[in-house]
């Protein structure tokens, strides 16, 4: 008798992240603002100086001690949180280097109710894997690339609290972004579901909706939207950007 291989649960793979010590990201990355190679804010967007790469990557300054636990960071693996690449430590300064996410989810509005719901599916199955994951973060914005996919931009520099009473917090404020990002989204349209409606109550009380929400249940990709808005991006760039940013975007997507 024939034995049938035993079925395992598919897992996401860790992320190799690079560490490089005594190493300025700006040795490999070059800024796209050369007038503004480290700026105040401590965050910029860099093209990898190998032309066979050409890719874009979001370069920002850290004061984190925890990202010393390569271990957690590789953990990070999911296709709507923008990927951690390497860190770099240069003069007791910490650097932090991310995939770079093509444009705000907040350049797309207004959108209707159904694209709205393509991107809280995302979003919300994205920051159930950070919960169960275990560690504390902090979302600074939601990104989506040209063709559509949905990614969330974490804040590197945070320093998270593990108290649990500190967690029940995280949640409100994740519910409080999120109401926000609604608001934004559907721009001056009142003319919504009772589905839609609910779900908004649900992030008002401070939970966050289950992924199984009706209001979820019916989705329209923003892909064209996203194309059309980068389209646009691109013809207010320079001649040299967009030959840049069009290049790298081709890759990243």
């Amino acid at each position: 008798m024939e034995r049938k291989p035993s079925k395992r649960p598919l897992r996401p793979a860790a992320v190799r992240i690079a560490l490089h010590l005594d190493r300025h990201p700006t040795i490999d990355y070059l800024p796209l603002n050369s007038q503004q190679r480290e700026p105040a804010t401590g965050s910029w967007t860099a093209m990898h100086r190998n032309h066979e790469k050409r890719q874009l990557v979001d370069i920002q300054q850290v004061k984190n001690d925890s990202l010393l636990d390569l271990n957690s960071l590789s953990a990070i693996s999911n296709p709507y949180v923008a990927h951690p690449i390497a860190v770099y430590y240069y003069h007791k300064r910490a650097f932090f280097v991310q995939e770079h996410v093509a444009l705000s989810v907040l350049e797309l509005a207004p959108l209707c109710e159904h694209q709205i719901a393509y991107i809280f599916t995302q979003v919300l199955s994205g920051l159930q894997y950070l919960l169960v994951l275990g560690i504390g973060f902090q979302v600074t914005q939601v990104r989506t690339t040209v063709t559509g996919d949905i990614k969330m931009v974490l804040d590197w520099s945070y320093e998270p609290n593990i108290s649990p009473v500190f967690r029940l917090a995280g949640t409100s404020y994740l519910a409080d972004f999120l109401r926000n990002m609604f608001g934004e989204l559907r721009g001056g349209c009142r003319n919504w579901s009772a589905e839609a409606c609910d779900f908004v109550t649900i992030l008002e009380a401070g939970y966050l909706p289950a992924s199984t929400h009706p209001f979820l249940s019916r989705t329209l990709s923003i892909r064209s939207v996203a194309w059309f808005v980068m389209q646009r991006k691109l013809a207010a760039l320079p001649p040299r950007q967009i030959d840049l940013r069009g290049s790298c975007l081709d890759r990243n997507s």
